[in-house]
């Protein structure tokens, strides 16, 4: 038995835009796409789409990234690691070849 699935034209018309290769095709953000979808359900299924519009959250991505905490953490580990380079070298210096050997 082989079961076909139907894709309705307006699902196939937006993936086509999401894989052009010109970018003046693609859908300019994602809550166009989502939009897109509803309306297919909707169209599909004779039926409201069950669930609720997702709103953006207020926080931008730059205050959720860690990249920012990370740099902050290599750049004081860099800083404690030259410290230390400077001690030892100057310590080093000061040392008479006897407590070298």
């Amino acid at each position: 038995m082989d079961a076909k699935a139907t894709i309705p034209e307006d699902m196939k018309a937006l993936l086509r835009s999401c894989l052009s290769t010109d970018p003046q095709d693609r859908p300019s953000n994602f809550q166009d796409i989502a939009n897109t979808l509803t309306t297919i359900y909707q169209a599909t299924t004779d039926t409201p789409y069950p669930r609720t519009k997702s709103k953006a959250a207020a926080d931008t991505a730059d205050s959720l990234n860690n990249w920012r905490k990370l740099d902050t953490i290599s750049y004081d580990s860099e800083n404690r690691i030259q410290n230390t380079t400077r001690h030892l070298f100057k310590q080093l210096l000061t040392m008479t070849h006897d407590k070298l050997a």
